[in-house]
């Protein structure tokens, strides 16, 4: 009875470390931009009063590094491959539960492997039928 407990609290504390990780290291990312706008304000305003052409490039130009377009096909394809193995995996789970009286029933909840299943093969399909033809 507690392990179940103990099992969900350790899964609750590992996926919040994870996300305070992440948000962790996207606001240092974004206090480093920031700062770096800052620095070439400051350095375009000083070289503006003296009247000199500004070499340091304009503050909302500055970017840490150059933003690459999120690859939706690979994404797509890589979530339908994820989703379908997911389904059959709960599906085979759930029909290896061993017949007995404290189980009686469980066997048959392999069909609810089949939505992530058929929502996996929905998403490979999609990228099937939209990935771009090579001539």
């Amino acid at each position: 009875m507690y392990e179940d407990l103990i099992v969900s609290v350790a899964s609750v504390v590992v996926l919040a470390l994870v996300t305070g990780a992440w948000l962790l290291s996207r606001h240092l990312r974004d206090a480093k931009l920031v700062r770096l706008r800052e620095m070439a304000h400051r350095e375009r305003i000083v070289s503006l009063e003296r009247g000199l052409e500004s070499a340091v490039p304009r503050p909302e130009d500055f970017e840490l590094e150059p933003r690459r377009p999120f690859p939706v096909d690979r994404a797509v394809l890589g979530t339908g491959i994820v989703l379908t193995c997911g389904g059959l995996g709960q599906m085979a789970a759930f029909r290896m539960i061993p017949r007995t009286p404290e189980m009686a029933g469980m066997q048959e909840l392999w069909v609810l492997g089949l939505i992530p299943a058929a929502l996996g093969v929905g998403f490979l399909l999609y990228a099937f039928i939209s990935r771009e033809r090579q001539p």
